[in-house]
């Protein structure tokens, strides 16, 4: 299918699924499931009690994980952008649209008029700025709407089909046969890479390097300015940090995309100790860099902690805060 009329089949759904205004009919806590050609697709629908009507389609398990830390409420906005993988479709104001926006509107030649009517499509990839969706990203999106419809029309006669419970979502399968229904039990653990040292470097760090009296404090942070690479989609940057809870100095830190996390996380370990020596105690405030780095920590014989409320961290990340990061 060429681009224009991959553009007129999206904006043609997209007025299919205006008409039908799910968001009257569901919250964005009614879950439910669609079985695509790339598997499954969680959908939310936005605007039950918002102006900004839509709905979002979490992909695959890492979606679905996404979703539920979304709806737990994260405490830094921008904490969400990390954990999305979903596409969306909405409808906005002209003024907010962008030429790529109207580009697909112009190609299937329909017209729109009126505040929040025009349809907008977002791609939202972890770790980086919510960006136009590629032709791909298109194809599923006109696969997935069009099971939407077919979803919400079987849910409107039978709310049951509706789930609340992260135990258990109800998905359809559309089959020329019939549809049908099943729960499916979202996989809600997350894949997180284990930076591994080689024994040799263990040892040399082991013997040659101090024991320190001391609490050493690690986190992360994403930062508001999104970085761009030549006309690559603009990335949310991370930055790692490892403090002192006496001095709250910061010993070492590194920068991050969210795909290098782990070894950044592994570097300003290391890049610390050198420096500080092995301290008595590592906090962090990070269930990702714990799980990171646990067994490294323990490694070396210091004791390490999960915890909140970690006194250096907070100083560094409101002194980030007050520079505008």
């Amino acid at each position: 299918m060429d681009e224009k009329a991959l553009h007129s089949e999206i904006i043609e759904l997209t007025v299919k699924l205006r008409e039908l205004e799910p968001w009257k009919d569901l919250s964005d806590d009614d879950i439910f499931g669609v079985e695509y050609s790339k598997g499954v697709a969680y959908c939310s629908v936005i605007g039950h009690t918002m102006e900004n009507r839509g709905v979002v389609f979490h992909l695959g398990d890492e979606g679905f994980r996404g979703l539920i830390g979304t709806m737990e409420g994260p405490e830094n906005p921008l904490d969400a952008l990390m954990i999305w993988r979903a596409l969306s479709v909405s409808f906005d104001d002209r003024r907010l649209l962008k030429e790529k926006d109207l580009e697909i509107i112009r190609d299937s030649g329909r017209k729109f008029r009126g505040r929040g009517e025009w349809p907008v499509f977002k791609s939202f990839i972890p770790g980086y700025v919510p960006w136009y969706i590629s032709d791909e990203e298109a194809s599923v999106l006109v696969e997935l709407l069009s099971l939407f419809v077919t979803a919400f029309n079987e849910i409107t006669r039978n709310r049951k089909r509706v789930s609340r419970s992260i135990r258990g979502v109800n998905v359809l399968k559309h089959t020329k046969k019939g549809n049908i229904w099943r729960i499916k039990k979202p996989d809600l653990s997350s894949e997180i890479t284990i930076p591994v040292m080689e024994d040799k470097t263990f040892r040399k760090l082991d013997k040659e390097l101090p024991r320190v009296q001391k609490v050493l404090e690690m986190s992360c942070e994403p930062l508001r300015s999104p970085v761009r690479e030549g006309k690559d989609r603009p990335f949310i940057p991370i930055t790692v940090f490892m403090a002192d809870r006496d001095s709250k100095m910061v010993l070492s830190y590194g920068l991050a995309r969210i795909e290098d996390l782990h070894r950044v996380v592994a570097d300003v370990f290391l890049d610390g100790i050198k420096r500080f020596g092995i301290p008595a105690e590592i906090h962090v405030d990070r269930e990702d860099i714990h799980f990171m780095m646990v067994e490294t920590v323990e490694r070396f014989g210091s004791k390490f902690f999960l915890g909140n409320d970690l006194e250096a961290v907070e100083e560094v990340k409101r002194s980030f805060s007050s520079m505008g990061w």
